[in-house]
């Protein structure tokens, strides 16, 4: 029989799924850390499958998954949900949202300016043009 690794947290149900189609899985149970951390790097996986979605119903699902692993994240970091979409809809009134569809390309700073600093700190993300 072939055997296929899978190496990520996966949903509940899905062992139940291997087993009852006569498949055998090698598994473990996450302790907190080790479940946020797997539950980070499946929120990687999923917004990778957001970005492959080209039809809006695949979209829809892949979001949904999105949105049942930062569930899945809060629960184990024992942050009730609720204070997640308080801090967002906090970040939406000081910030904004993204309905307006703003992009920028570039932005320039005086020497002193402390997003210059900002930036400066985080090369990887915001590379300097010279």
């Amino acid at each position: 029989m072939p055997t296929f690794k899978f190496g990520k947290i996966v949903r509940d149900k899905t062992l139940d799924k291997i087993q009852s189609s006569g498949g055998r899985a090698v598994k473990e149970y996450l302790t907190t850390e080790d479940l946020i951390q797997a539950l980070k790097d499946k929120l990687i996986e999923e917004s990778h499958e957001v970005d492959d979605a080209m039809q809006p119903i695949d979209l829809t699902e892949e979001l949904a998954d999105v949105i049942e692993v930062v569930h899945g994240i809060s629960q184990a970091a024992q942050i009730p949900f609720s204070e997640i979409e308080k801090s967002r809809l906090a970040k939406k009134k000081e910030r904004g949202g993204f309905e307006e569809g703003l992009y920028i390309e570039s932005a320039t700073f005086d020497e002193g300016h402390k997003l210059t600093q900002y930036c400066r700190a985080q090369p990887e993300k915001y590379p300097e043009i010279k």
